[in-house]
């Protein structure tokens, strides 16, 4: 059994959850597959990475978990050096602020954006109420998140949010 058969939820830590949402839905299946190969990641890892990619386009439920998860699972890195994966996620307050999730949770990607846009939008009329050096730069992460987290909700609903 593949986990394209399955309604299993992927598991995934924070930091990989705050790839596929922020750094990678910008980008396509394409530069994933390039920047991979140039960080000397096997095609087997690649693969599996680009099948999580597909299924969380396709809304499947996700878990969070503290370490090793769906992706450690065939990760070359994990393999050689035997170490991050087994350390709790230093991005879970990332999971926390954004989705008001916690590790265990189970919630879909449709699901978690929508909190994500949610607790953004908040965050971004408070910031702007207040200009400064350290806010602007806060205003500019946050808008980063609420375009992708747009964009990955037309790439799974195929509507606008």
């Amino acid at each position: 059994m593949t986990l394209e058969d399955t309604i299993v939820p992927i598991e995934l830590r924070p930091h990989h959850i705050e790839r596929f949402f922020v750094s990678w839905v910008q980008l396509g299946n394409e530069y994933i597959k390039a920047v991979h190969n140039l960080s000397n990641y096997s095609d087997e890892h690649t693969q599996n990475i680009l099948r999580v990619y597909t299924l969380i386009k396709k809304n499947n439920p996700l878990r969070i978990v503290p370490i090793f998860d769906d992706l450690c699972a065939k990760c070359d890195f994990w393999k050689r050096q035997n170490k991050e994966c087994i350390n709790p996620d230093p991005q879970s307050q990332y999971i926390e602020d954004d989705f008001e999730l916690k590790t265990g949770d189970i919630c879909t990607p449709v699901e978690m954006i929508v909190r994500g846009i949610a607790n953004n939008m908040r965050r971004k009329k408070q910031y702007e109420s207040v200009p400064n050096f350290r806010v602007d730069a806060k205003l500019c992460e946050i808008n980063k998140k609420l375009a992708a987290y747009s964009r990955l909700y037309t790439m799974i609903t195929g509507r606008a949010q």
